[in-house]
């Protein structure tokens, strides 16, 4: 999730029950920006990253080496 708005692997935000009672930026206006920055690490959020790069939620990604290396990995299994 991204603001406490969530999507799945595709990058397709999932319509839940809290997204209509979340008061939150809204995850369309970050595509529209020109430099939005995720920092984030850790093997467990591979899919979550993998989603909000291919929503183009975040342009530049900040991580760890174990987490860009298993990104590589599954961006090659898609």
């Amino acid at each position: 999730d991204i603001l406490g708005q969530f999507f799945n692997i595709q990058g397709e935000k999932v319509d839940t029950d809290l997204h209509r009672r979340n008061v939150a930026f809204p995850l369309e206006l970050l595509r529209e920006m020109k430099n939005v920055i995720g920092v984030t690490g850790g093997k467990n959020k591979v899919s979550s990253i993998l989603g909000a790069l291919r929503g183009k939620y975040i342009k530049i990604l900040i991580t760890d080496e174990e987490t860009a290396n298993k990104l590589l990995e599954q961006k090659r299994s898609y």
